[in-house]
């Protein structure tokens, strides 16, 4: 078993069983080339690592959160005009534990949480990784209303990107 402090990213892509219900086919190959044409080739790029793939989301381990967060603009910047595909991002920093060929803890817990909260083509950042920003990289995100997360012990102040990220919320098919 070993544990680390670890940025973490969890993405989901919104409406996915709605999106697979609808048309299958093109679901999947539009998940495909965001997989290999965006998220893993940024992914890999900013020093990431997919530690879980989960059909429509995943969960990625950074070396640092400025990197996670860059990760996170770049492929919501990359998604904007997209047809098919909107992403939910949460990005935290925390403690993790890696034992056999799975990750728990708090650095996961929060990431997923958050971005269960966030709104399509939005990411939302814990006050722990806002803090642990560059000032640069900070004036990218506003907020830090405090939330109550699902299973979380403690509240957690919530930071997200500015809306010019956030995409519609209906999609034309």
């Amino acid at each position: 078993m070993e544990r680390r402090l670890a940025a973490i990213l969890a993405a989901d892509v919104v409406e996915y069983s709605r999106l697979m219900g609808e048309d299958e086919e093109r679901t999947i190959a539009a998940l495909r080339a965001l997989r290999s044409e965006l998220f893993d080739p940024l992914t890999k790029a900013h020093g990431g690592s997919i530690i879980k793939r989960m059909g429509d989301g995943w969960i990625v381990e950074f070396p640092s959160v400025s990197e996670a967060v860059r990760t996170a603009v770049k492929v919501q910047e990359g998604l904007r005009d997209h047809e098919t595909i909107r992403l939910r991002i949460g990005v935290h920093i925390g403690e993790v534990t890696f034992q056999d060929d799975d990750i728990y803890g708090d650095g996961i817990n929060v990431a997923a949480r958050l971005e269960e909260l966030a709104e399509p083509g939005e990411i939302m950042i814990s006050d722990t990784a806002h803090h642990s920003l560059d000032s640069k990289a900070v004036s990218d995100f506003h907020g830090g209303e405090t939330h109550q997360l699902k299973n979380i012990s403690r509240a957690v102040a919530v930071s997200v990107s500015y809306t010019h990220l956030t995409l519609p919320t209906k999609r034309i098919v």
